[in-house]
């Protein structure tokens, strides 16, 4: 991808904005109203098919699962940012890739 200007907008919540990106395509997007439950994953797979067929790409917390296993306790990262980390923490060498591989295998 070439480097380009990046593209920003500001749109109220529930409304939808049309945005030109750079090769001067248009793309529509919509803003998640504040009375939208992400919790509903049937109505969320609902609103997402229907504001695409409207040509509307929808925008903000579309589903969660409140009950699901948080992201970071499944992949055991840490709460140190990567760019304070050490460099030993970040490479872990052939021996400790191979472990971090094992688990994917």
């Amino acid at each position: 991808m070439a480097p380009a200007q990046e593209i920003t907008t500001q749109y109220a919540a529930g409304e939808a904005m049309p945005v030109t990106m750079h090769d001067g395509s248009r793309i529509l997007l919509r803003k998640l109203d504040p009375s939208y439950d992400p919790t509903d994953r049937a109505a969320a797979y609902s609103y997402l098919r229907a504001k695409l067929a409207q040509g509307e790409h929808v925008t903000g917390l579309i589903y969660i699962d409140e009950a699901g296993a948080d992201f970071h306790d499944v992949n055991k990262t840490t709460a140190t940012p990567i760019n304070q980390l050490s460099y030993d923490k970040l490479t872990p060498g052939a021996k400790g890739l191979e472990k971090i591989m094992a688990r994917y295998r």
